[in-house]
């Protein structure tokens, strides 16, 4: 009996946090797969705050684009001046004669 007793108390931990082994907790390293399983969960949240870094500067972007349409011409805008009415016929021909002059001269 006094040696089951010894064999009890040498095992124990004594009240330290130990198994008796000199491991702490429950006896499985860290848990869940030891140290190479906090390496895992540090890159799945890069993996994750890239992603979202990623959608924020996509959506920002997206906003500013026009949606991949060109400018329009001068040759355009004046065609859409005088149809609107900004114009009038006389100032719509000169413009558009000075346009042709230029882009004939390589302006």
């Amino acid at each position: 009996m006094i040696g089951i007793a010894l064999g009890t108390l040498v095992a124990s931990d004594g009240g330290s946090g130990t198994d008796g082994w000199g491991h702490m907790g429950d006896g499985w390293g860290m848990g869940w797969g030891g140290g190479w399983m906090m390496l895992v969960w540090v890159v799945v949240w890069v993996v994750v705050l890239g992603l979202i870094v990623w959608g924020v500067v996509a959506l920002t972007r997206s906003g500013r684009r026009d949606g991949g349409a060109a400018s329009p011409t001068p040759t355009e805008v004046l065609e859409m001046r005088f149809a609107r009415g900004e114009i009038t016929d006389e100032e719509y021909r000169r413009a558009r004669a000075t346009l042709e002059e230029r882009r004939n001269d390589g302006r």
